[in-house]
């Protein structure tokens, strides 16, 4: 199976249900929140470094490559502290280190990304699907992924 053109929306409660049971993350988050807006993708909750930590961290996601890509664009700690980058990139090593315990397949970090490979994911339910994806964007509580066959896509530009 292929899909050829898609748009489907997904419902930040739905998100916030699959980042609950991401595995590893009991342990070294709680509190997890999504929010989608049209802004982006905005995560909430406390990370276990040492003590509990509040942070508030802005999210990118795109398709790149067939796979989605959530990147880390900024945190803070405490709600108004922001984090340098090499504090995030050693906060993703502790969240990547934990999900190793849990090795998915279709799931893994990347420096500040989390990468999620759909096709990957859906083989594992025992779905064969070319996913075609070539876009992520939001909505008002809403994230779009978008999928067109490769001739469709038009080149970026300059």
């Amino acid at each position: 199976m292929e899909i050829h053109t898609l748009s489907l929306g997904i419902g930040q409660e739905e998100l916030n249900d699959w980042a609950r049971q991401l595995p590893g993350a009991n342990g070294l988050v709680r509190g997890l929140s999504l929010s989608v807006g049209r802004g982006g993708i905005h995560l909430c909750g406390e990370v276990n470094a040492l003590t509990w930590v509040s942070f508030d961290a802005e999210i990118e996601a795109a398709a790149e490559d067939g796979v989605i890509v959530a990147r880390v664009a900024g945190i803070q700690a405490g709600g108004f502290f922001p984090l340098p980058a090499s504090i995030t990139g050693m906060i993703m090593g502790m969240v990547g280190a934990e999900m190793a315990k849990h090795p998915k397949p279709w799931l893994r970090v990347e420096e500040n990304s989390v990468i999620l490979n759909v096709e990957t994911l859906l083989q594992s339910l025992g779905v064969s699907l070319t996913a075609n994806l070539s876009g992520v964007r939001c909505g008002e509580g809403v994230l779009f992924l978008e999928a067109q066959p490769p001739a469709a896509r038009t080149p970026p530009g300059p």
